[in-house]
């Protein structure tokens, strides 16, 4: 979590939003409403071991379709 307190600090104009994604905790990321990038976490007792970032716009398009089905009116 302050983790993600950093990483919101920096991230003007972004919509950042925790979820579950493929079963591993994942940063969601929104730029006007936009899905742009997953960021999913591979965690320990340790911390964070590895980090897998998607920002291919083709690859996002079916997690798009996934998050606004989720949301409240999707």
């Amino acid at each position: 979590m302050r983790f993600l307190g950093g990483v919101q600090r920096f991230a003007g104009g972004l919509a950042l939003t925790v979820a579950e994604v493929n079963g591993a905790s994942a940063l969601v990321v929104h730029a006007a409403r936009r899905l742009v990038a997953v960021a999913s976490f591979a965690l320990r007792d340790s911390g964070i071991v590895q980090v897998h970032v998607v920002v291919n716009p083709d690859k996002l398009v079916f997690a798009g379709r996934q998050f606004a089905a989720m949301s409240p009116g999707g």
